[in-house]
């Protein structure tokens, strides 16, 4: 599907999801941002599902923004080319 975007011309797209979709993007190096709301409150279940499953990441964070809107911060982390971490 995104070989085909990209075929479309597309070259952004903006990705909601889950663990496995957020884990799909960066470990393949589709992903150079991501915009992630904490909102003010704790899910305590250790069970609870987590924004990433382990994975060789061929891209490195490198630039954080953070603002706050209404109670709820929203981060910018930006990716950049570099040495993959696991």
């Amino acid at each position: 599907m995104v070989d085909d975007l990209g075929e479309r011309g597309v070259r952004q797209l903006m990705v909601e999801g889950g663990t496995t979709i957020h884990t799909q993007f960066l470990t393949a190096g589709l992903a150079d941002e991501i915009h992630l709301a904490v909102a003010p409150f704790f899910v305590g279940d250790a069970d609870a599902p987590r924004f990433m499953l382990p994975g060789n990441f061929p891209r490195f964070l490198r630039s954080f923004i953070f603002i706050t809107l209404g109670g709820v911060i929203i981060a910018t982390i930006s990716a950049a080319l570099g040495a993959a971490v696991s």
